[in-house]
């Protein structure tokens, strides 16, 4: 006869007592390194970070920064002959059909089309570390144009670099930086751009709230890839002939208080350059010590412009206005600055809620708002936004991320309405929209081979 209690496993509690303890231990001290990011905790969580961000680029249903539809209608909508700027409309950004440069006429009618393929301008970015390329034609945007009278382009895709395309789109060169934002052109037929500088070059002075070099190259993914900004002067063959750092021109300039709020307000992006331009002879006169050609520079975490040196990258006039996350600060004839006051739905004193044009005087520093002024409709870009002061003092406005361009005469009254939708759902990313005068181009035909 068999005895079942021979075959019953006997448990010795000693052994359960140490497994158990040896179990807890592990488990104590796992999470112990995992609190100090230490290998190999840090790299499964780095892999579990990139896995994750992968999968949602891969299965993002649209392009990255589109805003949901927020106007009816689509095309021309409004249209005053008498009372606008006739010419071509340039749209930058994401719209139907993908990322491109769309030329319009006044009745919103396509004239010609610069497809803009991140792969195809650079098949190997080597320029770029691997977590900057991005996956599909949805994970970039352009942001920043220059269109010449012979049809050529010149533009940035942000923060992966800056590519000329002659009329019909066949490259010319490229500047393999993390270029972004803004593309200005200057009299010797150069041009200034925006651009991050790769987290190893960054001076350790520059690193501000405790963050550490090991911290930005290998343990936060892509938060800290916008840390600093450059400014770049290329040529006219897209060689970089100058650059200047914007943190090195704070640091030099004593502007503690301002790089103390933003590193505060924002501590992976503490100077976020979003516009070049060149100072012209009115300003100038109004300012001792800048001279024509010196740079104005738009610096929006800080709501902050600054004039630079145009060879030393010295500040030598700065001004923190009555404005919020300002972009696209233009110089008037008359020496003055028109400035995009992107403004928020929840501080407008005193005045119509959303965005605003603002004008300063640098004489006095006096600004008034240009519109839209008590009883004119509001208008709002919570990123980007973009304005241009037509020659017949009308002023061209880009409400970005709603689709909309339009037009409003010095009165204030508006004379050109212009709406894309994306799809049935959200709007088309217009990053710039500017107008060009007919007698402008020297292109004879747009069609291309």
């Amino acid at each position: 006869m068999t005895n079942n209690n021979s075959n019953k496993r006997k448990f010795d509690p000693a052994l359960i007592a140490f497994v158990l303890a040896a179990f807890a231990l592990v488990f104590i001290a796992g999470g112990y390194l995992a609190t100090k990011n230490w290998i190999p905790f840090s790299f499964f969580k780095k892999g579990l970070s990139d896995t994750k961000s992968l999968v949602e680029e891969i299965k993002q249903p649209r392009p990255a920064l589109l805003g949901e539809s927020y106007y009816e209608g689509e095309g021309v909508t409004k249209h005053n002959p008498a009372r606008v700027f006739e010419g071509l409309t340039l749209l930058q950004g994401t719209l139907p059909g993908g990322t491109q440069l769309r030329l319009i006429d006044m009745n919103g009618e396509e004239i010609h089309r610069w497809p803009v393929d991140f792969f195809a301008l650079w098949p190997e970015p080597t320029h770029l570390i691997k977590q900057k390329i991005p996956w599909t034609q949805f994970n970039y945007h352009t942001q920043g144009v220059e269109l010449l009278s012979d049809g050529s382009v010149i533009f940035n895709i942000g923060g992966k670099g800056t590519a000329k395309l002659d009329k019909c789109g066949n490259v010319q060169w490229t500047v393999d930086r993390m270029t972004h934002h803004s593309v200005t052109r200057t009299s010797d037929n150069g041009f200034w751009i925006p651009a991050h500088r790769e987290i190893a070059e960054i001076p350790r002075k520059y690193l501000f709230q405790g963050v550490t070099k090991s911290e930005l190259i290998k343990g936060s993914g892509l938060k800290f890839h916008d840390y600093e900004n450059l400014v770049l002067k290329i040529d006219e063959t897209g060689a970089v002939v100058r650059e200047f750092s914007i943190l090195k021109s704070l640091i030099d300039a004593g502007f503690e208080s301002v790089l103390y709020d933003v590193t505060h307000l924002k501590k992976t992006d503490p100077t976020h350059v979003n516009d070049i331009d060149v100072v012209t002879g009115p300003l100038a006169d109004k300012l001792p010590g800048v001279d024509v050609g010196d740079i104005l520079v738009s610096i929006r975490q800080a709501h902050l412009l600054v004039i630079l040196d145009q060879y030393t990258g010295v500040i030598k006039w700065s001004y923190r206005g009555h404005w919020i996350r300002q972009h696209d600060p233009d110089i008037t004839p008359d020496g003055n600055i028109v400035v995009f006051n992107n403004g928020s739905e929840e501080f407008h004193f005193n005045r119509p809620k959303g965005s605003n044009l603002m004008m300063l005087d640098p004489l006095d520093n006096t600004s008034t708002i240009i519109y839209p002024k008590k009883g004119q409709p509001m208008f709002f870009a919570d990123i980007l936004g973009e304005q241009q002061r037509l020659p017949n003092g009308n002023y061209l406005i880009t409400e970005s991320r709603r689709g909309r361009v339009f037009e409003v005469s010095s009165d204030g009254t508006m004379v050109w309405n212009f709406v894309l939708p994306y799809d049935e759902s959200h709007a088309s990313l217009i990053a710039i929209a500017r107008r060009f005068a007919l007698d402008y181009f020297t292109v004879d035909d747009w069609n291309c081979p």
